[in-house]
């Protein structure tokens, strides 16, 4: 689990639904893009949104503006091109992607332990570790 300060209140963030744009957390469901990958000052903020808005009376309703994919990386392999990120799980310290441009559609995980330095580089570099070619 990750935990952040946000407006001095510690906020636990448990899962990050890549698919859907949110991140489950202490505080609720946060509307988070991840298109882009994990940046702490940005998921700080859209939590500090979040709260503002729910904290309003009455609550503003939150509304997320999904993407509907996952992150999508390039690898560097020619059986295994791409793979779409599309869940995290700070708890159980899990990467969820499925392979893209391969004969295998299932879901794959790998273990990845999270911290608030973590880039979407190193995360990507979790999933490349698993490729024969690597």
């Amino acid at each position: 689990m990750i935990e952040l300060s946000v407006s001095g209140q510690q906020v636990e963030c448990y899962y990050g639904d890549i698919v859907n744009d949110t991140i489950k957390t202490s505080v609720g469901v946060v509307p988070f893009e991840w298109s882009t990958g994990f940046a702490v000052n940005d998921a700080i903020a859209a939590i500090e949104n979040f709260l503002a808005q729910s904290g309003e009376n009455p609550p503003q309703p939150i509304i997320v503006q999904s993407t509907g994919r996952g992150w999508i990386i390039d690898l560097p392999s020619a059986s295994h091109p791409q793979a779409e990120i599309t869940e995290i799980d700070f708890v159980t310290d899990k990467i969820v992607f499925r392979w893209i441009g391969t004969e295998y559609t299932g879901d794959c995980a790998v273990d990845f332990v999270f911290t608030t330095e973590t880039t979407p580089a190193e995360v990507a570099g979790a999933i490349v570790g698993l490729l024969p070619e690597a």
